[in-house]
């Protein structure tokens, strides 16, 4: 063979009888990390727009409970109608005249009935309180009737959309706030308000089932931050419990929003792993062997200038380098 001056490949090439040790490396299937770098970043994205808009809807204070069907309100009109005329000559009557400097469809209102009302109501321990009241399950016949149910004792569960502290004009009973909640179901509807005195204990908003005894003092009208005229029963509240045990109702599921965001996450996702798998495999292969590179180490020495031969000199003189040659040689 040859000397051509250059390094021969370790290996061989495809010639070679060591090129059956060489082995291809497998080609890495880049689509993988792609697919992961895009489905990390799809879902990232899903969640902070999901955690966005739920900030935003409650910046926007809570959604405007779903209204009471008008076959539901004429029907609790009709069939509630002689009890709210037995009761209604007799609310005067009630806890010192406290319900009477205010009406049904008053808006948010601090008056000397309702301070009074929490008065009476801080006096009272939490276990009388449970012991009068009974569970609040006619909301068609308090929007229907409310002096029906006005002075009454009521249980009410739910889900709180939202808990505030609203300043009250004076101090009362060593409290400068009053904390009020806006109590409703999973749906959105049979939304109530309630104030109370007491703290509230730690809950999670729209997550945790709560349950409040207190009483039923009137509707009230307000207008909701989506610009939603509204009237639900009014609630003061004694105590506030989070419900724990296995009878609670289920906490709130995630909402259609957020079923729509998840949705449209996926759907980007596959399309992405789709099309990820088709542009890897309309890729044109390589094909035909590709010689190793080097290893590192020092330079081949190129081959020096050809001597110059003397003129005259005989160039047809060859050594012998055969077996016999040899052999004489060294007989000598």
């Amino acid at each position: 063979m040859a000397d051509t001056g250059r390094p021969t490949p370790r290996g061989g090439g495809p010639g070679s009888r060591y090129a059956f040790l060489r082995k291809a490396k497998p080609e890495q299937p880049q689509y993988m990390r792609r697919i992961s770098i895009g489905g990390v970043a799809v879902i990232g994205l899903a969640t902070v727009v999901m955690f966005a808009l739920r900030a935003a809807d409650r910046s926007r204070g809570p959604s405007p409970p779903t209204p009471v069907s008008q076959e539901r309100v004429a029907d609790a009109t009709e069939r509630l109608a002689a009890l709210a005329d037995e009761r209604r000559p007799t609310l005067p009557t009630l806890f010192e005249g406290s319900l009477v400097d205010a009406k049904n469809g008053d808006d948010f209102r601090e008056t000397f009935g309702m301070r009074h009302l929490l008065f009476q109501m801080e006096k009272m321990s939490p276990e009388d309180v449970s012991k009068k009241t009974e569970m609040f399950d006619d909301y068609a016949g308090a929007i229907a009737q409310p002096d029906a149910f006005r002075g009454r004792w009521f249980r009410v569960q739910g889900l709180v959309g939202q808990l505030t502290a609203e300043r009250l004009d004076s101090v009362f009973w060593g409290e400068t706030d009053v904390y009020r909640g806006f109590l409703g179901q999973t749906d959105g509807s049979d939304g109530v308000v309630f104030d109370m005195l007491t703290p509230p204990p730690q809950f999670d908003l729209m997550r945790d089932v709560v349950e409040v005894d207190g009483l039923f003092y009137r509707t009230v009208r307000y207008e909701t931050g989506s610009g939603h005229l509204v009237e639900i029963p009014y609630f003061l509240v004694k105590s506030l419990r989070v419900m724990h045990d296995a009878d609670a109702p289920s906490p709130s599921q995630p909402t259609g929003k957020d079923a729509w965001i998840l949705g449209v996450a996926f759907l980007v996702g596959a399309g992405w792993v789709v099309y990820q798998r088709f542009k890897i495999k309309q890729r044109p292969k390589k094909g035909g062997w590709k010689a190793p590179r080097p290893l590192p180490g020092p330079a081949a020495s190129s081959p020096g200038p050809t001597p110059s031969v003397p003129a005259g000199t005989d160039t047809s003189t060859r050594i012998d380098f055969s077996s016999s040659s040899l052999a004489a040689g060294a007989a000598e």
